[in-house]
C-alpha cells in the first residue's frame, strides 16, 4: 500500500478527512497526520511518504511553503493541496511548485475518491518505471563488463593471428549461437578468405571477429556471403563496419549488436551497419501530411518508410530518431502523444514489437484511412481559435493551409459544431475574456488586446450584449460571488 500523510490546523478538518473514504479500497494507508505542516516536515524527512494531503493556509508554516521544500529537496512525495479559497494565483503556484492536485474545501468525497485513484494509478506507474531503470541499470553493468571480456579477448587474438593473416576486420554478432559455435575450436571453420573466432556469450547472443586476408575486398558483401555459407539460414546476423586492425573496438561492438537489433526487427538475416544519411528524405512529406492532418498522405509515406526499414536502408537507431520526431508532431496536431515515451527506446520497442510488421500496424492505427481532415476540420479549427485568439486568421486562411473552399469549412462546422466561424470565434473569445476577468488581475484593456480586440469599446460593447452586463460588472461580481463560497466553507 502507499503511504498518506494528512495536515491541517484545524482538528475537525483532519478527522473529516481521515474519514472521508475508505483508503485501503483505494490502495492507501494513513501514516500520519498532523495539524502543523512545520511539525509534520521532520516526519516527512524521516520516513518520507508516497503522498502528503495539506492545507494550504496554516501558521508557521504553508502548505505551499511545504510543497516548495519538498520540491527543492527533490523528494519524489506527491503532494495535493487543499484551501478554501479558490483564487487562480494559488492553483498557479500549486502547479507550478509540482503539485499532483489542487481541492477545494470542503472535500467532496467523490472529489477525492477520483484524485486516489488517479494518485495510485500515478505511483503504479512510476513504481514500474524504477524496477524498470533498476533492472535496465543492472543489465548495463553486465553488459559492460562483458564488453570489456570481449574487447580483451579480441586484442589478444588479433595479437596472434595477424602474424599470419594482416587484413580487414569487423565484429559481427548471431543470435542461434548453437548453430554457428564449434565447441571443440571455439571457431567457425574457416573458409577460403576469411577466419571467424568466437570471443563471448551474452543472453542468446554470440559474439565473434572477422578476419579477412589482405587481397579481400573491404565490402561487407563479402563477408555477408561467407556468414550465409557456414551458417544455418535461421541464423540471423549483425555486421559492424569494416575496419584496419582492432582500435576502435567498442565501437565495433555496439556497431554489430545495432545491426543484429535491427535484422531481428526488419526479419533479415544479414544486416550490416552503416553511417546515417543526411536524415530521411521523405521527412518533410511526412511532416506536412501530420500538420494537416491528411491520413491518407501520412499512411503513404508511413509504408514508404517501412520499406526502407524491411530492406535495412534505415537500422533502428536511425528509426528512433524518425520515431521521436513523429510521436513530436503528432503531439502538436492532436495535443497528445503517440504512447507513453518507452516505446522510443530501442530494446522497448522491439521487444514489445518483435517485428517491423506489427509496429507499423500499430502505428497506422493512429492514422485511420477514413479519418480525413474533412472529418475532424471543426476540432482542429477550434484548436487553431484557442492557440491564436489575438491575431486568429480568416476561414479563408485557414482552408488554404487545409485545401478546403471556404464553403465546404463552413459546411463542415455547421455540421460537426451548429455554428458558422464568427459565431465560434466569439463563443472562444467570450469564453477567454470571461477567465481573464475572474482570474487574473488584467486591465481590460491588456484583456481587449488578448481576445483579438483592438478597439475597448467594441469589446466592451460586444461583451455586454452576449452576457448582459459589461466586463467590469463581470468581474465584481463574479469575485463576490467566490468571496461569499469561501466564506460560506
Amino acid at each position: 500500500m502507499f503511504q498518506v500523510y494528512l495536515i491541517d490546523d484545524e482538528i475537525w478538518a483532519l478527522i473529516s478527512l481521515e474519514k472521508l473514504i475508505p483508503w485501503e479500497e483505494y490502495g492507501f494507508c494513513i501514516c500520519g497526520k498532523s495539524n502543523s505542516a512545520k511539525k509534520a516536515w521532520d516526519d516527512i524527512c524521516r520516513n518520507p511518504p508516497d503522498v502528503v494531503i495539506t492545507d494550504i493556509r496554516m501558521p508557521g508554516m504553508t502548505g505551499l511553503e511545504l510543497l516548495k521544500k519538498l520540491h527543492d529537496g527533490k523528494m519524489k512525495t506527491q503532494v495535493v493541496l487543499v484551501s478554501g479559497f479558490a483564487e487562480f494565483q494559488y492553483a498557479q503556484e500549486a502547479i507550478k511548485h509540482g503539485a499532483f492536485e489542487y481541492l477545494l474545501k470542503q472535500v467532496k468525497r467523490e472529489q477525492l475518491k477520483e484524485c486516489m485513484i488517479r494518485l495510485s494509478a500515478f505511483l503504479s506507474e512510476q513504481k514500474e518505471k524504477m524496477r524498470e531503470t533498476e533492472v535496465y541499470n543492472e543489465k548495463q553493468f553486465w553488459t559492460q563488463m562483458q564488453d570489456q571480456q570481449i574487447k580483451i579477448a579480441a586484442e589478444n587474438l588479433f595479437q596472434i593471428e595477424q602474424q599470419e593473416w594482416i587484413g580487414k576486420v569487423c565484429f559481427v554478432t548471431s543470435c542461434k549461437k548453437e548453430n554457428i559455435v564449434d565447441k571443440k575450436n571455439r571457431r567457425i571453420i574457416q573458409g577460403e578468405r576469411f577466419r571467424f573466432f568466437l570471443l563471448g556469450e551474452r543472453d542468446e547472443n554470440a559474439y565473434g571477429l572477422c578476419i579477412a586476408d589482405q587481397e579481400t575486398s573491404s565490402r561487407s558483401e563479402e563477408i555477408k556471403k561467407f556468414l550465409a555459407q557456414v551458417s544455418e539460414q535461421e541464423t540471423v546476423w549483425g555486421i559492424s563496419r569494416i575496419g584496419d586492425g582492432i582500435q576502435k573496438v567498442s565501437e565495433m561492438i555496439w556497431e554489430a549488436q545495432t545491426a543484429l537489433r535491427a535484422a531481428c526487427f526488419s526479419q533479415n538475416q544479414i544486416l550490416s551497419y552503416h553511417i546515417k544519411g543526411n536524415g530521411w528524405k521523405k521527412w518533410d512529406e511526412l511532416s506536412r501530411a501530420m500538420y494537416y492532418k491528411q491520413n491518407t498522405q501520412v499512411r503513404m509515406q508511413l509504408e514508404a518508410l517501412k520499406s526502407e526499414v524491411e530492406v535495412g536502408a534505415i537500422l533502428s537507431d536511425e528509426l528512433f530518431s524518425i520515431l521521436e520526431r513523429i510521436d513530436y508532431e503528432y503531439k502538436k496536431s492532436h495535443g497528445k502523444n503517440l504512447k507513453p515515451q518507452e516505446w522510443i527506446r530501442e530494446c522497448d520497442m522491439i521487444h514489445r514489437y518483435p517485428s517491423d510488421k506489427e509496429f507499423f500496424k500499430w502505428l497506422m492505427a493512429f492514422f485511420p484511412a477514413r479519418s480525413e481532415v474533412g472529418s475532424d476540420s471543426a476540432q482542429y479549427i477550434i484548436h487553431i481559435i484557442e492557440n491564436q485568439l489575438a491575431n486568429a486568421p480568416t476561414l479563408a486562411t485557414i482552408g488554404k493551409e487545409l485545401g478546403m473552399s471556404q464553403g465546404a469549412l463552413t459546411q463542415i462546422l455547421k455540421r460537426q459544431t451548429g455554428k458558422n466561424y464568427s459565431e465560434l470565434l466569439l463563443e472562444q473569445r467570450m469564453k477567454q475574456a470571461k477567465e481573464l476577468l475572474v482570474y487574473t488581475n488584467k486591465t481590460i484593456t491588456e484583456i481587449a488586446e488578448e481576445t483579438g480586440y483592438t478597439d475597448l469599446f467594441y469589446f466592451s460593447k460586444t461583451f455586454k450584449k452576449n452576457n448582459g452586463i459589461s466586463p467590469n460588472e463581470y468581474r465584481k461580481e463574479k469575485r463576490i460571488e467566490n468571496e461569499q463560497s469561501t466564506n460560506g466553507k
